[in-house]
């Protein structure tokens, strides 16, 4: 695939702003205006320009600039879809006679530009300010037809190659047309494309006028839309049959299912009509890319109609499918905009992420109106699915201003977890914070090595604060086996530097001081890795925070495809629709998420477990290993699944939801603690655990003395417990224990006696297969301290917690006392890392969270890992930082080459507009070319009477006002007529002056149409030391005296033709007769040039260069036709580029190995065809020279002259050799 919208250069580009929800629209380009002035802005995803390489395509290079931008761009595409599917051998050429090519595309209204032209007096000057005149190659470059020609013959496919047109939803059915042909085996392989360049004036107007765009950024879907914003741009697919791609082993992003259409603006029916053609539910959809652009209409139209058919499938279970809008990333790109939106989905497919909707905050009204499926993420998601219930699937949908609707079905394919591993992995991008590891055997060699990481950043200041670690990753600094090491986390280069300075300064002043990471530089004098083992810690239910690990499953997805090929039902393990959470208004979320959280025991638990596993899964992926597993309450569960000592987390699912455990029993109604308090089924019973700042001792002398039924369910740390019990009681115990009390919320009531009366449903439900793995010690909170991990005895731990509490305090002491010295918190958040501090204070150690609320996942990460650097823990930092990479941020900036051809998107000048009686127009769509020095005065074409004209109302005010117009251009006219000779005179005058200033020669003005004979003129040229030719300048014509000698005359020319060089040349160019072919003017009769009257140049320095030249037009002449000198040979009487390159030294290079070919040329003529009696003048540049492998090409151009007046233009003009 591949995708190029606004300043979105690259399909990865375009990936990387759909995931993170950025917008491509920015502000409109005024120098595409021409300084036409509107009070709107017109913010929009408008297109720059387009570069392009010497050889990039089989087209001359003078051709290239004179295609439509359309064309091109799509060429551009289509070809780096072929690369990008691997099907573009380098190389060589493969032709394929069973691939085709369908495009989508709309009308490029600057293929209307030449009809104005025409429209305008031929001696109007501005013709050329309005537009360029019409060619062979501007002809083919203006038929929409020719882009999926171009395709095809650029890709050498030999089958079917068409375009077609059904407005915005033009990329989708060339994606159909392609399907079919693929069905129905006429073809094997088909290339889809759609381009539409919408930001033209003319377009932005009109579209404004019939529907009014936002001056912001549009909002699709959302209540408060104010309209679409233009988008411009081009994508393509490689389209095969499923079964042929498995064969020949390609990568596959998506799989279309099916596809309906439908007309008349019936979007139900194409919706329907989709889902029959592919054969799914559409209850098995998870993601909908809709149509929506902000339109309000439109959006209003497609979300009814989304809603009624999807409203039957509402459950408990919360919403289940995503909605999007590639349109708010790259505004309403018209007839590319439903690929657009199909190449994102396929995108999505293919990593696994659900993308959010930019701008999104509160749903349209009919969206909101009843209950349905959708949400509509703000943020990038991981796209969660249920194995057991098969791939992913999503839909496309597109609609056309001509009523036509389009529906898609696109399905995820199965593959193992590696596959794709580097184009999978950081699918957002480039991160913006990075770490910078430093190490040494001493403090001395420490400043060494940042001092030299100072220099790395000052010499690439303007790289991606990442790009820039995985360059010094490279160089080799983080060896694991030194004593001592420096991290450093910063989000931009120049903090890099700074903090390396600040670092090396704290090391010269304070060498015994340690750097804990709140300035972002993390040092330990004593590393407690080299003093102890490291552990990881596992925290007890109501730490959860919505969001958590999000951030981690996108960051490090490889995590998430191993979980995923381990489990059948990860989304059920996960339950994201209430973590992420999936919601379809974002007013006032955070409240009603975290409630609807706490509300169910199974989605805190399962929440906690699948957080724990995540996070331990992406900290072993970087290399950090532990050597004991500490859990607290849920926690211990949580360590022997995240460790894989138990590895069926399906089971436990299955047994969690058909248990009444967390139901009724120890949640809910709590029925286990009112038989135990004796409550009664009635009463009202509300259990509360509540964190107090007391320590052990002082609660259970407390509790003894207490009359109220509370219980010491934890000692948390020297100075804290955990009370649990009825809420009036807590409450009571608290206010006379004269403590402090935090409310712990979402917890069940276990870790005391309540559990008694469920103690075997409960042991049963932790009884599972077990396999250890090795070199980890398990602890038991209850037991104070590591135990031998089995099936039983895991169980008979957790239940021990479960009925009779822990001592956390003793469990750390205990765990120090084995050896361990660094504490890492799986999270989520960092209670633990709290009490364990508030335990070990005094003694050397390490704790550290890897879970922090209100820090992004990704920060958190590496700052464990910085921490666990400095304390000289081991970490693979090749994991973050040497693998292959395709994130833009990683990639060097590609430098266009010399000979690069840079096309702008230019667009048609538009003149003045005009109000017309009887239509009502937006004020704000009127527009004014201011007249200046440097901007053509407005132009007005006269409209003709005509019978279709006239059956509109208004069509009376128009042709008045053409005819007035008429009639003051017709004035202007005559009055510029004399003008314009006087201005071709001045023009002549200056040319010269800038000649004899380069060149110290004037050339002087002479009559006009005097005739000489070339018999009169003769003399011998000759090249300088300095290798310039002097000849005496002579005017564009001949004079009545004999003139001033020329460098070469005609029997010189003939020499260069048929002779020798040497003798044309000089001594200097001998050796080139011996080469087997060179350079020739040619012989007798085509030998046009008549002399040559000066050569400007270095010889033989193959640079640019110049020659004047004659050629005198006798009567008789055996070319006259029609007493005029013919256009071809008119043409080719400028053929002195041939003696020029050779002058310049190109024989030199091809040494007789290759020939001359004129490969393109643009020629304008500017008066009547010569006659006898007249002598053209030629003025002949060369540009430059550049190689393209074994092949030489040369640019050049030439002015043909009658006297002063111009003759003919040369332009683009490119040869080759």
């Amino acid at each position: 695939m591949e995708a190029r919208f606004g300043k979105l250069e690259s399909l990865r580009a375009f990936q990387e702003a759909v995931f993170n929800g950025v917008s491509a629209v920015g502000a409109r380009p005024a120098e595409r205006w021409r300084g036409i002035k509107v009070a709107e802005e017109f913010p929009g995803a408008y297109l720059d320009s387009l570069a392009v390489e010497p050889g990039e395509f089989r087209i001359p290079p003078n051709e290239i600039a004179q295609l439509l931008p359309q064309q091109l761009l799509m060429l551009q595409v289509a070809k780096n879809a072929l690369d990008d599917a691997g099907l573009l051998a380098k190389g060589r050429r493969e032709t394929r006679l069973r691939a085709g090519v369908v495009v989508g595309m709309s009308l490029d209204l600057n293929t209307t530009n030449f009809d104005l032209r025409w429209s305008l007096n031929e001696r109007d000057e501005r013709r050329d300010a309005v537009a360029p005149a019409l060619n062979a190659t501007r002809t083919l470059g203006a038929l929409g037809g020719m882009i999926a020609s171009r395709i095809a013959r650029e890709l050498d496919f030999g089958g079917p190659c068409f375009t077609l047109s059904s407005e915005e939803s033009s990329g989708l059915r060339a994606v159909e047309v392609a399907v079919r042909n693929l069905q129905d085996r006429k073809l094997d392989l088909v290339v889809s494309g759609a381009v539409d360049v919408t930001g033209d004036p003319r377009a932005v107007l009109a579209g404004d006028m019939l529907s009014a765009y936002a001056q912001t950024a549009a909002r699709p879907f959302d209540s408060s839309a104010c309209g679409a914003n233009p988008g411009e741009g081009a994508a393509a697919v490689v389209l095969k049959r499923l079964e042929d791609a498995q064969r020949d082993g390609d990568r596959i992003y998506a799989v279309i299912r099916g596809l309906g259409s439908a007309s008349a603006g019936n979007y139900a029916h194409a919706l329907e009509r989709g889902y029959q053609d592919a054969a799914v539910e559409a209850a098995s959809i998870s993601y909908v890319e809709a149509n929506a652009s902000g339109n309000a209409e439109l959006d209003a139209l497609e979300a009814q109609a989304l809603v009624e058919f999807r409203a039957a499938e509402v459950s408990g279970e919360g919403p289940t499918c995503a909605l999007g809008s590639a349109k708010a990333v790259i505004g309403d790109a018209g007839a590319a905009a439903g690929l657009a939106g199909l190449v994102k989905t396929c995108l999505c497919l293919f990593h696994e992420i659900l993308p959010p909707l930019p701008g999104f905050q509160s749903p349209r009204a009919e969206l909101a109106a009843r209950a349905n499926p959708f949400h509509v993420p703000q943020r990038p998601l991981p796209w969660l699915r249920d194995r057991a219930k098969g791939p992913r699937r999503a839909g496309v949908s597109a609609m056309g201003a001509d009523g036509s609707c389009l529906h898609a079905v696109l399905e995820g394919v199965e593959r193992a977890p590696a596959d794709c591993a580097v184009e999978r992995n950081q699918p957002l991008g480039s991160r913006p914070e990075a770490l910078f590891a430093v190490t040494a055997a001493d403090q001395q060699g420490l400043s060494a090595a940042l001092a030299e990481l100072e220099a790395h950043s000052r010499r690439n200041e303007k790289l991606a604060v990442e790009a820039l670690a995985r360059s010094w990753f490279a160089l080799g600094h983080s060896d694991g086996k030194h004593a001592l090491a420096v991290a450093i986390v910063a989000s931009d280069v120049a903090t890099v530097t700074s903090r390396a300075r600040e670092a090396h300064t704290a090391l010269a002043s304070a060498p015994g001081r340690a750097l804990d990471g709140r300035a972002g530089v993390y040092y330990s004098p004593e590393p407690q890795g080299l003093r102890g083992e490291m552990a990881f810690v596992y925290p007890g239910s109501g730490n959860h925070f919505i969001g958590m690990g999000t951030g981690m499953a996108l960051e490090w997805p490889h995590v998430l495809r191993e979980q995923d090929s381990q489990s059948q039902h990860l989304a059920s393990n996960f339950m994201p629709h209430w973590h992420a959470p999936y919601r379809l208004s974002w007013q006032s979320w955070e409240s009603e998420a975290a409630a609807a959280v706490v509300s169910d025991q199974h989605r805190m638990i399962f929440g906690q477990v699948t957080h724990g596993v995540l996070v331990t899964d992406v900290l072993r992926s970087l290399g950090v290993h532990p050597k004991a597993a500490l859990g607290y309450s849920l926690g211990e569960s949580t360590s022997l699944f995240s460790l894989r000592a138990w590895r069926d987390r399906d089971e436990m699912l299955r047994r969690m939801l058909a248990s009444p455990l967390f139901v009724n029993e120890l949640a809910g109604r709590c029925d286990s603690a009112r038989k135990l308090l004796d409550v009664a089924g009635n009463d009202k019973f509300e259990w509360k655990v509540a964190l107090v700042n007391r320590s052990a001792r002082e609660v259970t002398a407390a509790l003894s003395q207490s009359k109220q039924k509370v219980f010491l369910l934890i000692v948390n740390a020297p100075d804290e417990c955990v009370l649990g019990g009825e809420q009036r009681d807590v409450d009571a115990f608290v206010s006379a224990l004269g403590a402090q009390a935090w409310r712990i919320e979402g917890v069940s009531t276990v870790h005391c006696a309540v559990v008694d009366g469920v103690e075997k449903a409960y042991r049963d439900l932790h009884v599972h297969v077990t396999t250890p793995p090795e070199g980890i010690r398990f602890y038991s909170g209850n037991k104070g301290r590591s135990y031998e991990v089995n099936a039983q005895s895991a169980a008979d731990s957790v239940i021990a917690h479960a009925t009779r509490g822990f001592d956390y305090p003793k469990l750390i002491n205990q765990a120090y006392e084995d050896g361990i010295r660094v504490f890492v918190e799986i999270g989520p958040q960092t209670s633990c890392t709290r009490a364990i501090s508030k335990t070990l204070a005094g003694r050397p150690h390490v704790a550290i969270g890897a879970s922090v609320r209100g820090q992004e996942d990704r920060a958190s990460i590496l700052k464990v890992l910085a921490r666990l650097l400095a304390e000289r823990v081991p970490v693979d930092l090749a994991a973050l930082y040497g693998r292959q990479s395709l994130a833009v941020g990683h990639q060097a900036v590609k430098a266009r080459s010399a000979g690069a051809i840079l096309v702008p998107i230019e667009l048609g000048r538009v003149g003045a507009a005009a109000k017309v009686a009887g239509v009502e127009t937006r004020q704000s769509a009127l527009f004014t070319v201011p007249v200046s020095a440097s901007v053509p005065a407005p132009i007005t074409v006269p409209v003709p009477q005509s019978a279709g004209l006239s059956t509109y109302p208004q069509s009376g005010g128009l042709l008045a006002m053409a005819a007035a117009t008429a009639e003051a251009h017709g004035a202007y006219l005559a009055t510029a007529a004399h003008s314009a000779e006087l201005l071709a005179q001045n023009l002549s005058f200056q040319a010269r002056v800038e000649h004899a200033i380069k060149t110290g020669e004037w050339i002087a003005p002479a009559p006009i149409n005097q005739y000489q004979d070339s018999s009169t003129v003769a003399g011998t040229g000759s090249v300088t030391e300095s290798g310039t030719v002097h000849g005496s300048p002579v005017t564009g014509h001949s004079s009545p005296a004999p003139g001033p000698l020329p460098a070469y005359n005609r029997e010189q020319c003939l020499e260069f033709a048929k002779g020798t060089i040497a003798k044309a040349l000089g001594e200097s160019f001998a050796d080139i007769d011996k080469f087997p072919t060179r350079v020739r003017l040619p012989d007798e009769p085509l030998m046009l040039v008549d002399r040559i009257v000066s050569v400007r140049g270095e010889a033989q320095s193959l640079k640019g260069g110049g020659c004047i030249t004659e050629h005198d037009v006798k009567p008789g002449a055996w070319y006259l036709d029609g007493n005029r000198m013919p256009v071809c040979i008119t043409v080719e009487a400028g053929q002195a580029d041939l003696f020029l390159s050779a002058y310049l030294g190109i024989d030199r290079e091809t040494r007789g190995e290759r020939r001359y070919r004129l490969l393109d040329a643009k020629i304008t003529f500017h008066r009547a065809l010569p006659s006898p009696g007249e002598t053209v003048r030629y003025e002949i540049e060369i540009d430059r020279f550049i190689k393209q492998g074994s092949t030489y090409l040369f640019f050049f151009r030439f002015e043909g002259f009658i006297g002063q007046t111009s003759l003919l233009t040369m332009s683009d003009g490119c040869a080759g050799f």
